[in-house]
């Protein structure tokens, strides 16, 4: 792992545990074990470390839902929309520094970064939508969805859970099996309502 991408590793860990405010370059300095020098040779601001971390958390976000919808190919629409659903949660619940991350700074980033972060995001999210689209289009084609809703109807219902049930998960502290059944309860209200 390089120099830099230890730098923002680490800085997606300290800002999880402490906060953008409670983070300063000293601190990812020694946590990385680099000098502060060495550390300004690669980012010669905090601002800059944290977008950074922002743009590399929402990058690999759209590239492992584009992995993980490319894995469920050959599977129905209804077991791509569900797994994808399942297998992110799960992923995202178990490293508690990356999802702490994208929840707390996603919707509450620092007022001075805001529209920066806003940006990278909306862009995160416009891939996001046209992976799934995609899923939902071939789902109308092959007779899977119900061909009197609007795929922006379904695709924005289904945006609801897959958005929200990360703030379910951490309100009520829910993992494994107790995160599966509250999943699959949800889903089966929205399959039975968007279903051919």
């Amino acid at each position: 792992m390089s120099t830099k991408d230890k730098i923002l590793e680490t800085s997606i860990k300290l800002f999880s545990e402490l906060g953008y405010e409670g983070t300063s370059m000293m601190q990812v300095a020694e946590a990385v074990g680099i000098k502060k020098p060495s550390l300004y040779a690669h980012f010669d601001s905090k601002e800059k470390i944290f977008i950074s971390t922002v743009e590399k958390v929402a990058v690999e976000y759209v590239n492992f839902i584009s992995e993980t919808i490319n894995d469920l190919k050959d599977n129905s629409t209804e077991d791509k929309l569900l797994n994808l659903l399942q297998t992110t949660y799960r992923v995202y619940n178990s490293d508690d520094h990356l999802g702490e991350f994208f929840y707390r700074f996603v919707l509450f980033s620092p007022s001075n970064l805001k529209n920066q972060v806003r940006e990278i995001i909306k862009d995160s999210d416009r891939k996001l939508h046209i992976l799934l689209q995609k899923i939902i289009e071939d789902g109308k084609q092959h007779n899977e969805l119900d061909p009197e809703l609007s795929s922006e109807s379904v695709l924005r219902s289904y945006l609801c859970i897959f958005n929200n049930i990360d703030v379910d998960a951490r309100y009520y502290s829910l993992k494994g099996k107790e995160l599966d059944k509250h999943l699959l309860m949800i889903w089966e209200v929205f399959w039975r309502g968007v279903k051919y």
